[in-house]
């Protein structure tokens, strides 16, 4: 670990050299005008280590006029550019590296067995770097499927854009990684991103032939998109009811796709999305006033007896059914007057959430039940003058922050979910004697 970040700084610091070296041509300061600009000794305007406080950063970032994410990435990067470049004259490198079959293989095995942090170590760019294009599209197509697991999305996204840039459009490859940045943009909630790139996906996919294995992907784009759909339409507006018209719509196709292909000698674990977008066409239905709210949340809380136990389901079938308990709990939140006992059918589902979102270690469901938690107080503090209090254990406050550097819009709920956890520890420990 240590190493690696010696090997980094290197080119972190000479990489802010040259940005204060940018900056003195871009401003047309002396040196010691940028050292006064930056807060720094003329004569150690770039620290020997190469890592910059966040001071520094911000002070580059305002006289460069470059956003503060941008002088973090660029030094990120030309840090990793070190690394890579440290690596091949050590020769750092497996010897199966000049065998691309075989890292393909290695990886795909290690990705089948869901062992994410083997598949991360081994699709490093410094481990990859020197393969031919189509195959570190591949091998970024299992990275960002690992990092998702992990619930590191934005590093996930940024896996997808590499890929894409190492493949040609149209192939199995580049579907898959449009695929999964689709998903990975809805998840951290940028469904007007999300619902266009799944929109050109079922564009180019809608003519492919029945037997073509194009079409899973066709199914995942109808769904993707219609979950985009609906968090555009949730909100009023001139397009509302058109937003949820085309929501459902999609939501319906995708149901009756996945459902077929699973049936029809396809993956098994189709069968799990199509039943998603099933019951997310039936969330849309109630917003629409097509099914009422407490047949719907019957529906899931129906679907929960049915199941076996979380702990025998796949992954891909317990995230599935965590989606649908998202989905019925928003709807009780929403409208607690149209459903018997609310809070039971609440703590009934949010607790499946829980349990679901712990074993699988899924971030996402974690982030859309502390949203649901936090709304359902609000709502109560309004309506009854009081809200149930958190309880939260540390473990629990762990995973809170844990949500809130995942989900960079989550963060202000996040914040305000803390502040009352401090407040309720705070006049807990006042009032004991």
């Amino acid at each position: 670990m240590a190493g690696r970040r010696e090997r980094g700084s290197g080119g972190s610091r000479d990489r802010l050299a040259e940005m204060v070296e940018l900056l003195q041509s871009y401003r047309g300061w002396t040196q010691k005008e940028v050292a006064d600009a930056l807060g720094r000794n003329v004569h150690a305007v770039v620290p020997e280590s190469g890592n910059p406080k966040l001071d520094l950063v911000e002070k580059l970032s305002s006289v460069l006029d470059w956003p503060i994410e941008m002088i973090a990435a660029d030094l990120r990067e030309a840090g990793r550019d070190a690394e890579r470049e440290a690596a091949a004259i050590s020769s750092d490198l497996d010897s199966s590296a000049s065998d691309p079959s075989t890292i393909v293989d290695e990886v795909w095995r290690l990705v089948d067995g869901e062992c994410w942090e083997a598949v991360i170590e081994r699709t490093s760019p410094s481990r990859i770097d020197r393969l031919d294009r189509e195959i570190r599209g591949r091998l970024l197509m299992y990275r960002q499927a690992a990092l998702e697991s992990n619930g590191q999305y934005l590093a996930a996204i940024e896996a997808c854009r590499e890929g894409l840039d190492c493949v040609a459009r149209g192939t199995e490859t580049s579907y898959r990684l449009r695929g999964a940045l689709a998903y990975l943009l809805l998840v951290t909630d940028h469904p007007y991103d999300a619902e266009a790139l799944a929109a050109s996906l079922v564009s180019e996919l809608r003519d492919e032939p029945a037997e073509s294995p194009l079409r899973l992907h066709l199914g995942m784009s109808l769904l993707v998109r219609g979950l985009a759909l609906r968090s555009q339409g949730a909100l009023p507006g001139p397009r509302r009811l058109q937003l949820l018209n085309e929501a459902r719509d999609s939501l319906n196709a995708a149901s009756m796709m996945l459902t077929a292909l699973s049936e029809n000698a396809g993956p098994p674990r189709v069968r799990s999305p199509g039943r998603t977008a099933d019951v997310a066409a039936m969330e849309v239905s109630v917003l629409l006033g097509e099914m009422g709210a407490q047949e719907f949340v019957d529906s899931v809380v129906a679907l929960l007896d049915d199941s076996p136990d979380v702990t025998t389901l796949d992954s891909i079938a317990a995230e599935s059914l965590g989606w649908c308990c998202v989905f019925a709990s928003r709807t009780i939140v929403a409208e607690p007057e149209r459903i018997d006992s609310p809070d039971r059918a609440l703590a009934i589902l949010t607790n499946k959430v829980d349990e679901i979102a712990e074993r699988l270690g899924h971030w996402a469901l974690r982030e859309r039940l502390f949203t649901i938690e936090h709304l359902h107080r609000v709502q109560s503090l309004r309506d009854r003058g009081e809200s149930p209090p958190w309880n939260l254990d540390d473990q629990d406050v762990r995973v809170l922050m844990g949500t809130m550097g995942r989900f960079p819009k989550f963060r202000r709920v996040g914040w305000r979910i803390l502040r009352e956890v401090r407040r309720e520890r705070r006049e807990e420990s006042e009032s004991r004697p």
